[in-house]
């Protein structure tokens, strides 16, 4: 069974009350073309950045997932960045969706980037996700 660690993490983000009180714009993937209207605000988009897929025989996989963080101003960017940090840094082995979160560490960054299309300021970091389709002791 595919893993879907994006979504996962995405849900874990969802759930948290301290980050809900910057933003509940929470993207899968990529930035929805319907919202640039309303931006730049304070949102967030998680990607994929490739990663261990496949562990052979152990259900395990450790893909990587780059998170930006927009805002307003790279200072309120940098809220949100830290808020997701403070989430995933924290988080407890959980299983969600279907997916066994073992857990979800801060790989790089954070930098200051630009979205390049518009320019919007946002905090980028890659985190290595460890999950399995199955609980495993």
């Amino acid at each position: 069974m595919a893993i879907d660690a994006i979504e996962a993490v995405r849900s874990v983000l969802l759930e948290d009350a301290a980050l809900a009180d910057l933003t509940t714009y929470i993207y899968g993937a990529e930035f929805p073309d319907d919202e640039a209207m309303n931006m730049p605000r304070k949102c967030v988009v998680l990607a994929g950045a490739g990663g261990l897929q496949d562990n052979g025989t152990v259900d395990i996989v450790k893909p990587r997932i780059d998170i930006y963080s927009y805002g307003e101003t790279y200072k309120q960017a940098g809220r949100v960045d830290r808020a997701i940090y403070d989430v995933l840094k924290h988080l407890a082995r959980k299983t969600i969706n279907g997916v066994l979160l073992h857990s979800v560490a801060c790989g790089s960054g954070p930098y200051q980037v630009k979205h390049a299309g518009t320019g919007w300021p946002a905090v980028w970091r890659s985190y290595q996700v460890t999950a399995a389709d199955i609980e495993t002791e």
